[in-house]
C-alpha cells in the first residue's frame, strides 16, 4: 500500500513487555527514515514510556495505563484523543484493546497484523508469521507500506542518567546480572547466579545484579549464597536508572528477559541464557549471544511458561556456572577483537 501523501502525524501502539517496547526500535527508525519530518507519538504503558522515550526517532510518548486510569472504553476515548487524530497508526501489539484504540483514533491508516477478532479496526492487516523473529513481524507492518530498515535494536541513554550511574559504579570494569524475568522459567537458578557472581569477583569484575522490584527477594538469595564477597545490588531500581547502569557495564548476562533486550539495545555485550523460548525469535547483534543446552524439549513456549511442563526445567537448572562464564569470555574476546 502506497500513501497518498507523506504523513505529518504517525503513532506506534506497544503496550505489552518492556522487551516488546525495545523489538519496536527498527519499525520506529524505519518510519522516521522515510518520514523525517513527521512527529512520531509512541503509545505505551506508564512502566515502559520512560523507556519508549529512550528509542531513536520517539518525539512525544504518551502512557496508557489500561488496567487502572484508563481501562474501559472512556480511557480508551481519553488517550484517543490525546492522539489528535494521526495520519497514520500502527499497532504491532496483537489485542483487541490495541486495536479499538487504533480504530478510534480515526487515523486515515491504520496498520496492525491480521486476526479475525482485529481485522475489522484497521485499512491494513498485515499477516502475522508465528516463527518470525519479533523485530522482523513489527518491521512487517512498515514494509506493507513500503518501507524497510535494519531489525538491529537500538536504545539511547539519557545523558543525565548515564551521569549518575557512572558516580555509582565508580572505576574498573562491571557485569550486570539480570537475576529474574517476568516468567519464571527463563530464570536462571539462584545458586548459578551466585557462582558466576563469584567468578566476577575472582576476575577483579564487579557484579551488578539487575531486576525488577518483585525480584528483590532473589537478589537476597543470590547475595546470601556468594563466598567471595559482595555485589552492588540494583534489583528495584526505575526502567531509566537501569538503562544508565547498562550502558556504562562491561557485560550483561540473564535469561531472555526486557532488561537483557534493553542491553542488546544499547550495543552493550549480551549474554542471553534460553531455556523454555526459543533464540530464533530473535535477530541478534553482532555484540549478543544466545546460550542454551539444546534439549529435546527446547524450545518449549514463545513466551516462557510459570512452571516447567515436564517438571524438571532442566533447560535452565543444567546450564553450569562453568559453561556460562566460558561463553562469556569468549564473547567479550570476540566483540574486544572486532
Amino acid at each position: 500500500m502506497e500513501l497518498a501523501s507523506a504523513p505529518s502525524r504517525i503513532a506506534v501502539v506497544q503496550t505489552a513487555f518492556l522487551g516488546d517496547v525495545v523489538f519496536v526500535s527498527p519499525l520506529a527508525r524505519a518510519l522516521k527514515v522515510a518520514w523525517p519530518r513527521a512527529r512520531l507519538t509512541f503509545v505505551t504503558t506508564p512502566k515502559a514510556a520512560p523507556l519508549a522515550a529512550c528509542i531513536p526517532g520517539v518525539d512525544a510518548v504518551i502512557p496508557f495505563d489500561k488496567r487502572r486510569a484508563d481501562s474501559g472504553l472512556s480511557g480508551l476515548r481519553r488517550v484517543a484523543r490525546r492522539l489528535e487524530t494521526p495520519d497514520l497508526i500502527l499497532v504491532p501489539h496483537p489485542s483487541l484493546r490495541s486495536a479499538l484504540l487504533a480504530r478510534m483514533s480515526r487515523a486515515q491508516v491504520r496498520v496492525g497484523h491480521e486476526a479475525r477478532w482485529t481485522r475489522w479496526a484497521y485499512t491494513l492487516a498485515v499477516p502475522k508469521h508465528e516463527r518470525e523473529p519479533y523485530a522482523q513481524s513489527y518491521l512487517d507492518l512498515a514494509r506493507a507500506l513500503g518501507i524497510d530498515g535494519s531489525p538491529d535494536l537500538r536504545l539511547v541513554a539519557p545523558a543525565e542518567e548515564v551521569g549518575k550511574a557512572s558516580a555509582l559504579l565508580g572505576d574498573g570494569p562491571c557485569v550486570g546480572l539480570v537475576v529474574g524475568s517476568e516468567w519464571a522459567t527463563k530464570r536462571w537458578p539462584v545458586e548459578s547466579f551466585s557462582g558466576l557472581a563469584d567468578e566476577c569477583l575472582r576476575q577483579d569484575w564487579r557484579p551488578v545484579l539487575l531486576g525488577a522490584p518483585a525480584e528483590r527477594p532473589i537478589a537476597e538469595a543470590v547475595k546470601a549464597a556468594m563466598k567471595e564477597g559482595a555485589p552492588l545490588d540494583l534489583v528495584g531500581n526505575a526502567v531509566l536508572e537501569s538503562v544508565g547502569v547498562i550502558s556504562l557495564l562491561k557485560a550483561v548476562v540473564g535469561g531472555d528477559s526486557g532488561l537483557l533486550h534493553i542491553s542488546r539495545a544499547l550495543g552493550v555485550p549480551s549474554l542471553l541464557l534460553f531455556g523454555p523460548t526459543d533464540p530464533g525469535l530473535h535477530n541478534l547483534e553482532p555484540q549478543a549471544q544466545a546460550l542454551r543446552l539444546g534439549l529435546e524439549c527446547q524450545p518449549c513456549h514463545r513466551h516462557g511458561p510459570m512452571r516447567c511442563p515436564l517438571g524438571h526445567h532442566d533447560c535452565m537448572a543444567k546450564l553450569t556456572v562453568e559453561r556460562v562464564w566460558e561463553a562469556l569470555h569468549l564473547l567479550l574476546a570476540r566483540w574486544e577483537a572486532a
